[in-house]
């Protein structure tokens, strides 16, 4: 009978574990990072982007381990020879990366994939211009490579002003298909 009373507890514990993992992927990593870095994940150089998800991969596995140990050991053993429980548990290192570079990013990639959702494009939809009006606008000229690639975008225009950060999506003229 004690046991039916601890069922509710480990559930409503396993609801929190799940909760507090989607909180690290979501909105910025997956929707917003991995989107930026993926083009230079594929393209001539891409070392650096690589070693970034690599690392992200690897703490993320390091950190999950105690709470999803079989899925852990199996994922990690697919690019390691030793286990992810003997692997040291991960430090922070501070960060090399400004987040506020990140999110002015992610509002941008984010108002692409809006617009061509709208327009029930795919994804992969060209995009003649991308005008960023605001404040933040010089954050949008340090990603502007990664912003280009991401959202097959061909220009971006950078309008500094007061306001908000605002972003207006010209998408390229549908091609009628014959």
């Amino acid at each position: 009978m004690a046991e039916r009373g601890a069922i509710p507890k480990v559930s409503k514990t396993r609801r929190r574990a799940l909760r507090a993992v989607r909180s690290l992927f979501s909105p910025l990593l997956p929707d917003d990072y991995l989107e930026l870095i993926k083009q230079r994940a594929y393209g001539p150089s891409p070392d650096s982007a690589r070693l970034a998800l690599r690392s992200a991969l690897s703490v993320l596995q390091r950190l999950l381990a105690p709470f999803l140990p079989y899925a852990a050991e199996e994922a990690w053993s697919w690019w390691h020879d030793d286990s992810v429980h003997t692997s040291p548990w991960p430090a922070p290192t501070g960060s090399a990366v400004d987040g506020g570079l990140l999110d002015v990013a992610g509002v941008v990639i984010r108002a692409i994939r809006k617009a061509k959702s709208d327009a029930k494009l795919s994804m992969k939809a060209p995009v003649d211009l991308v005008r960023v009006f605001g404040s933040q606008v010089s954050s949008v000229d340090a990603v502007r490579a990664d912003l280009l690639a991401a959202g097959n975008v061909a220009a971006i225009e950078l309008a500094p002003s007061d306001e908000p950060l605002r972003v207006d999506v010209s998408l390229h003229p549908a091609e009628d298909v014959q």
